[in-house]
């Protein structure tokens, strides 16, 4: 899947993360996937939740950002946004590349002020472990939990687990701005 910065590209065998469309183009989506047997790909202007940003309610800041999710999609979007708002920011596809990150820049003295963190990676390690290294790394790292699963335990007491803050995916991506802008300042 291609994702161009206002376009949004669906090839279908790859499929694409429901929580990032409103409900008009989940049901879109369906469609779509009931024809994925014919082969087709589909261009489309879908545009995906976390693209439909209220600019000047997402909290600016500045920071050093460490990102880390599985979805290509959101990595991209989402640290395109933090970049716009001020934030410098580095991403990891796992756990295990967010902990080489974060080490490496503690080494040089270049600490990250805020690690976002996926709770659930496919293949690889999650924020439930990620953080647990992390903070044998940095007792002081602050970090949030960040899932589309918003009844997992992490996410309803995420200050049990080592986190700071919480977002939700299904939230609206102005309450990650609010989140970050106290995790870093609080």
């Amino acid at each position: 899947m291609t994702i161009p910065y206002a376009l949004f590209t669906i090839q279908l065998s790859i499929g694409i993360n429901p929580s990032l469309l409103s409900k008009k183009e989940r049901r879109m989506s369906k469609r779509l996937e009931e024809e994925q047997h014919q082969g087709c790909k589909i261009e489309s202007d879908l545009v995906p939740a976390a693209r439909k940003i209220d600019k000047d309610t997402f909290k600016s800041g500045n920071g050093n950002v460490l990102l880390m999710d599985d979805e290509e999609v959101i990595r991209e979007s989402l640290g395109e946004l933090l970049k716009i708002k001020g934030y410098q920011v580095e991403c990891a596809k796992d756990g295990s590349e967010a902990v080489d990150i974060y080490r490496r820049a503690m080494e040089i003295s270049s600490p990250f002020d805020v690690v976002i963190l996926d709770l659930t990676i496919h293949g690889g390690i999650g924020g439930k472990e990620a953080i647990k290294r992390l903070l044998e790394i940095d007792p002081d790292v602050k970090a949030i939990v960040s899932s589309g699963c918003s009844d997992d335990p992490v996410m309803e007491d995420c200050s049990a687990y080592g986190f700071c803050g919480v977002y939700a995916k299904n939230d609206k991506p102005e309450e990650l701005g609010r989140t970050l802008y106290e995790v870093i300042n609080g």
